[in-house]
């Protein structure tokens, strides 16, 4: 098989010059994986092999950081659930070294160019950011050594979705780079989705309270898959003809599609339908055809999806009471704003819902850092960081949603892509006052701000040849 037989660009990923600072970049790239090695000759540890594996995409970030992002984006989906390794701490894991080795890899790049563009939301993020590290010490402060280093690694979460933002504008910012990025994306979710195949077929664990199995495939539950997944498939479907054979497009669409059903998630489900209606009813309707008869015959058939497409008040053999989950979300956000009123300015600190929610599961009953998560990203930015952390990510995502709004609205030869990001921001957002938290899906979040980071700056480029032109 062929990179001509996919349909795939031929040429490889496009790479930066590098100033004269290469032979030192990679003294310092071969010395960390010198280090990284006799860690794991002297310990025999799995840490140890964390260090190499990091040290060698730190080196693959000097030398050739396009390919160390497209990488990236490929292989973050797949560490989203990494169970018991941690660094000691529950979020101090395999991903989250990924994730500093991408904030090193970005900071790296960054430094050496002569002109680094920023993409339209970089500086209102960078104020979100610092607002999140003074947050961060908040936590520490507010609820002593209990919080251990949570919060610093949710800054460094949070600051490794700002480098892929940024990274992009810089490695893609072109409309031929974004576009072989925006089909990187789209085909990221095809591995993810094969693992959440086959763990449907041996059968998933049991959901509590549900009664049935739901499909989580390598993410940490089945909420964020399913977003992970219609997210994915909303990519390939809306991606201009052309860029992929037919039946790659096809093939890949059905085989990420098929565990979305499987993780029960009205959540994901949402997303993916009512993107399909909004960007397909004008200039697609075959393809919403297509998928509205898909979805009538899969809620006909399949009584687990009967039971969570459909409200009913009455518990079913398969289900409890649909209604049940929207009740619990308001029991659950009550309580938390509640929390809230007691310290509504500053909130207590990144990263606390976890440890100030007055609900907690039953079997963690009694434990610190097990409460639930506030599945809303407006009631967790008030918890966490009061007044002030939600007015900043607003902004933030105000100047985001505005800058897609206009790669949607000018006519130009990647409109078709600005159109599809306005309108998934956009559904994420509602879903982030509604029912869950986006923002906490980094597996979603890195990919979404990559190709918005990629597009504003394509957009910016195409803006610049244009006035050139006009000028000579």
């Amino acid at each position: 098989m062929t990179a001509r037989s996919l349909g795939l660009p031929l040429r490889t990923l496009p790479q930066p010059r590098l100033r004269d600072g290469r032979p030192a970049e990679l003294a310092v790239a071969a010395a960390a994986s010198l280090l990284g090695g006799c860690l794991v000759a002297a310990t025999g540890d799995w840490r140890a092999f964390a260090i190499l594996g990091l040290a060698l995409f730190v080196t693959l970030g000097a030398v050739r950081p396009a390919l160390f992002l497209a990488l990236f984006l490929l292989v973050r989906p797949l560490l989203d659930d990494v169970g018991s390794a941690t660094a000691g701490v529950r979020s101090a894991n395999l991903a989250g070294g990924l994730g500093l080795a991408l904030i090193l890899a970005t900071a790296l790049d960054v430094a050496r160019r002569r002109r680094v563009t920023w993409p339209a939301a970089a500086p209102v993020f960078a104020l979100a950011l610092g607002v999140s590290a003074v947050s961060a010490v908040q936590a520490r402060m507010k609820l002593g050594g209990v919080v251990g280093l949570v919060p610093v690694t949710e800054f460094v979460r949070l600051a490794a979705l700002f480098a892929a933002y940024v990274a992009a504008a810089n490695l893609f910012g072109t409309p031929e780079r974004a576009r072989r990025l925006f089909i990187v994306v789209g085909l990221s979710g095809v591995v993810p989705a094969v693992l959440g195949i086959r763990e449907w077929i041996n059968g998933p664990p049991v959901a509590p309270g549900l009664g049935v199995g739901r499909v989580s495939g390598p993410f940490v539950s089945p909420v964020p898959f399913s977003t992970f997944l219609a997210v994915t498939a909303l990519v390939l479907l809306f991606l201009p003809r052309g860029w992929l054979r037919p039946w790659v497009r096809v093939s890949a669409v059905v085989v990420i599609c098929t565990p979305l059903i499987g993780t029960l998630t009205r959540e994901g489900w949402f997303v993916f339908v009512a993107g399909v209606m909004v960007l397909g009813w004008r200039r697609h309707r075959r393809v919403v055809l297509a998928v509205a008869i898909a979805v009538m015959a899969v809620a006909a058939v399949v009584p687990t999806v009967h039971d969570r497409v459909l409200p009913s008040s009455q518990a079913t053999a398969t289900a409890p009471p649909t209604y049940e989950s929207w009740q619990w979300r308001r029991d659950n956000w009550r309580g938390l704003l509640e929390k809230w009123r007691a310290s509504p300015v500053f909130g207590y600190g990144l990263r606390s819902t976890i440890y100030v929610n007055p609900r907690v599961p039953i079997e963690h009953h009694g434990q610190a850092g097990y409460a639930f998560e506030a599945h809303s990203l407006v009631v967790r930015l008030l918890v966490e960081g009061g007044v002030i952390l939600l007015v900043a990510f607003g902004a933030f995502f105000v100047v985001l949603v505005r800058s897609a709004h206009r790669l949607a609205r000018d006519a130009w030869e990647l409109q078709p892509l600005g159109r599809l990001l306005f309108a998934i921001w956009a559904l994420l957002l509602v879903v982030s006052i509604s029912a869950d938290d986006p923002l906490a899906g980094t597996a979603t979040m890195m990919p979404l701000l990559a190709l918005s980071g990629s597009l504003d700056a394509a957009h910016r480029h195409r803006h610049q040849q244009a006035t050139e032109r006009a000028v000579t």
